[in-house]
């Protein structure tokens, strides 16, 4: 439906990305083919590509053949409703509660490969702001990640790595998905902060060694802390002509193949492996492909990053209209970051603010870079990295996508009694003595 260097392609290419906003999405391609012809509907045949993978009863890999193929699909599924069902809570028809289990099964094979191999898995909770219908935030809560996205996430890495193997097999001139080693000098910031939450890392640092750690801080107060910190260490990840395997994944051969509706690396992939199947992939397309395979790569890397920090900055905005409508009101947070102008919070719902420094107890504040904590020289009162603390909301900037918050004051001890008069010049007598 898209065809190569057509008005759609090469706007398509332009924009690079389907941009994911609070309230709406712009998409890469035209809703009319995104949602129409080129979108599964139940009972509705569509052409499709489709990678047919043969796994051992381990989840390994045997063989892998890319055909042109139709799907109808039977059901629409939800990853609510299969939720459910893979947890008891909800019936569904013989067959496909069987698949689902089946899918399931799957899911824990290629999951414990990954884990074997050193995938980094970061378990960061997303935020899903709920919205009114005017468009305005009337909650914010953590998004949920169940057996169902669990299941897609697995069988999406393995069509994406299957492919990425066709790819380097055929020789053909494919977009790869590349992360590389994380550098020293940002792995050198990060020894120094987990170092003063207690934790080590080794030198140099494995995606297995990534992982203990990641394991060891699971469920204790700092693992937000700890989780966010190593992802800002590592280099972001992007796309290129050349396959040098990805870092995170633990993964030698790496490509982005599922989603050709809203990246167009995916569909450049699609597009390749089409020509190849078809046998009009000539020599002179090749020559092509590849002198032109590097700038789609370089622009389809600047897209995603504006498209992640569009729905970044989307989501922060709506986090400051929602707490503006809470001014005063009071959370348990935990200190996600130290600087010397004050420490950052994070509410349980994810959103974060900053206690200034002039809103901090009053004391002379030494600020330690290395162990991220501020120190009070008159009164020795220390905040840190991963302590939990008592706030109040202070002030929000819509517009600045700035929360400001202070900490709660100490509830004041209660009154002494009252002391009859005998013994109150007595302790009057003593005090003089």
């Amino acid at each position: 439906y898209v065809a190569r260097d057509s008005a759609l392609d090469l706007e398509a290419r332009r924009r690079g990305t389907s941009v994911y906003l609070v309230d709406r999405v712009i998409p890469m391609l035209p809703e009319r083919l995104s949602n129409g012809i080129a979108s599964l509907n139940p009972h509705a045949p569509r052409l499709t590509f489709s990678a047919w993978i043969d796994l051992d009863r381990k989840g390994r890999r045997r063989a892998v053949r890319i055909q042109r193929s139709v799907i109808e699909s039977r059901h629409r599924l939800t990853y609510d409703f299969v939720n459910q069902v893979l947890a008891g809570q909800a019936q569904a028809e013989s067959d496909l509660t069987a698949m689902l289990k089946l899918a399931e099964e799957v899911r824990d094979c290629l999951g414990s490969l990954r884990t074997a191999r050193g995938a980094v898995d970061f378990d960061l909770p997303e935020t899903r702001v709920v919205l009114d219908d005017r468009g305005h935030p009337v909650d914010i809560v953590p998004r949920s990640r169940g057996l169902a996205e669990s299941i897609i996430e697995e069988l999406m890495l393995l069509a994406n790595e299957a492919v990425a193997g066709e790819l380097l097999r055929h020789r053909l001139p494919g977009l790869f998905r590349v992360h590389d080693e994380p550098g020293d000098d940002k792995m050198d910031q990060f020894r120094e902060l987990i170092g003063a939450l207690g934790y080590r890392l080794p030198s140099p640092v494995t995606p297995k060694s990534l992982q203990k750690l990641l394991t060891e801080v699971k469920g204790k107060p700092e693992e937000r802390v700890v989780n966010s910190a190593l992802l800002r260490s590592m280099k972001q990840a992007r796309y290129g002509p050349v396959n040098t395997g990805h870092f995170g994944l633990a993964s030698e051969e790496y490509t982005h193949f599922t989603s050709p509706i809203r990246r167009y690396p995916d569909l450049w992939v699609h597009r390749v492996l089409s020509a190849h199947l078809d046998g009009t992939l000539t020599a002179e397309d090749r020559e092509r492909l590849k002198e032109l395979v590097q700038e789609v790569g370089d622009a389809s890397s600047a897209r995603e990053r504006e498209a992640m920090e569009a729905e970044r900055d989307s989501v922060q905005m709506k986090q400051a209209e929602y707490m503006r409508d809470r001014l005063g009101e009071e959370y348990s947070a935990v200190i996600s970051g130290v600087t010397n102008f004050g420490i950052f919070v994070e509410l349980p719902n994810l959103i974060e603010g900053l206690v200034r420094m002039e809103d901090l107890p009053r004391d002379y504040w030494i600020f330690d870079p290395v162990h991220y904590r501020l120190t009070g020289e008159r009164t020795g009162r220390v905040f840190q990295l991963g302590q939990e603390v008592e706030v109040v909301v202070a002030a929000v900037d819509v517009a600045l996508r700035r929360i400001d918050f202070k900490l709660k004051a100490p509830t004041a001890a209660p009154a002494p009694e009252k002391k009859s008069g005998t013994r109150r010049s007595r302790s009057r007598s003593r005090r003089r003595r």
